[in-house]
C-alpha cells in the first residue's frame, strides 16, 4: 500500500464511478509491476497523476472495516442512498464493495449500482472507516447526484463544529497538463462559473466567505513570456469595437500578463483575486502552503 502519513490529506478525484469500476482490475493486473504500492517513477502510467494512484490504493488495499472519524455524516449520506454501503475486507487481496438496498437481501455490486451509489461509495467508505486526516479533497462533488442529495451532501461538507473562528476562505483549483493562451483562456472562464457556483452554494448555507484564492497546477508552461516561444506572443489582436482605440487590449497579450501575475481579475466582478501556480514533476507532484 502508498504510504500515508498520519493526518495527510486524501483525495478523491472526479470520476469516481468509473474508477470504483475498475480499481480491482487495474489493483490486480499492475501489483505485479508495483506501481501501486511503490510509485516508482519507472512504472507510472503516465496518463494517472499522483492523486489517482493514491485513490485506487485507497479503494484496493488502504480501507479497512474499523471504525472511521465520521460515521454520523457516512449515516446521513447512506439514508439518501435508501440502503447501505458494505466495505468487505475478507474477499481476497483486494477490498470489495457492496451496496445493500432498503429491503433486499441479494447485495449489488457496484457494477449493477447506479452512477449515484458509485459515485458516493468511496464517499461513505472513507467518512465511515478512515481517521487521522484533517483535510478531504472531493474533486466534483455535485457529479451524478439529483438536486436533493447535493444539497445533503453540501451539508456534510459544511460542518460546523464551532471549532471555527467565523472566517472562511475557499480555495479553487484548476489543473491542465499543458498551459497555453487556449487552456488558460478557457480556465478563466471556467473559474468565473465556478466562482458564480461559490458565491450561490455560499448564500444558500450562509456560510460568509472572507476570501478566495485561485490556483493553477500545471506540467508545462508554454504561455509566459520566459517559456513561450514567441514572447510577444504576435496574435491577431481580439478588441471591442465599442472601446476607444487607445483602450483597446489585444487580447493574447493580455492573456499572457494574467498569467504572469500573481492575481486575477473576473470580468463583471470588482477587485482582484489571488492566483498561485502550482508546476507539477514528471509524475504529477506539486505542493503549495496554507497559512
Amino acid at each position: 500500500m502508498v504510504p500515508t502519513r498520519a493526518h495527510s490529506p486524501i483525495c478523491l478525484p472526479a470520476a469516481r464511478t468509473g474508477f470504483m469500476l475498475l480499481y480491482k482490475s487495474v489493483a490486480r493486473r499492475q501489483t505485479t509491476t508495483g506501481f501501486l504500492r511503490t510509485q516508482r517513477s519507472a512504472e507510472l502510467p503516465p496518463d494517472l497523476t499522483s492523486p489517482v494512484i493514491q485513490f485506487l490504493d485507497l479503494l484496493a488495499f488502504g480501507m479497512h472495516s474499523g471504525v472511521g472519524s465520521y460515521v454520523e455524516e457516512a449515516d446521513f449520506l447512506e439514508k439518501e442512498l435508501r440502503g447501505r454501503i458494505e466495505l468487505v475486507t475478507n474477499a481476497g487481496a483486494v477490498n470489495k464493495y457492496l451496496y445493500h438496498p432498503a429491503g433486499s437481501t441479494s447485495p449489488l455490486t457496484m457494477a449493477l449500482s447506479s452512477s449515484l451509489v458509485t459515485e458516493l461509495a468511496p464517499v461513505v467508505s472513507v467518512l465511515r472507516h478512515m481517521s487521522n486526516f484533517r483535510v478531504l479533497i472531493l474533486e466534483e462533488p455535485e457529479a451524478h447526484l439529483h438536486p436533493r442529495l447535493q444539497r445533503k451532501l453540501a451539508q456534510v461538507i459544511w460542518r460546523d463544529d464551532g471549532s471555527h473562528d467565523g472566517l472562511f476562505e475557499a480555495h479553487v483549483m484548476e489543473c491542465k497538463t499543458t498551459v497555453d493562451q487556449k487552456t488558460w483562456n478557457k480556465v478563466l472562464q471556467q473559474v468565473r462559473w465556478t466562482f458564480l457556483r461559490l458565491r450561490a452554494v455560499a448564500g444558500a448555507l450562509g456560510v460568509p466567505i472572507q476570501q478566495v484564492t485561485f490556483y493553477t497546477a500545471y506540467r508545462e508552461d508554454k504561455l509566459s513570456s520566459t517559456s513561450s516561444r514567441n514572447p510577444l506572443v504576435p496574435r491577431n489582436p481580439i478588441t471591442s469595437r465599442f472601446a476607444p482605440p487607445d483602450e483597446r487590449i489585444e487580447r493574447p497579450r493580455q492573456l499572457q500578463l494574467d498569467w504572469e501575475n500573481d492575481y486575477i481579475t473576473l470580468g463583471d466582478f470588482e477587485g482582484r483575486f489571488a492566483h498561485t501556480k502550482i508546476e507539477l514533476d514528471g509524475r504529477g507532484n506539486g505542493s503549495i502552503g496554507l497559512a
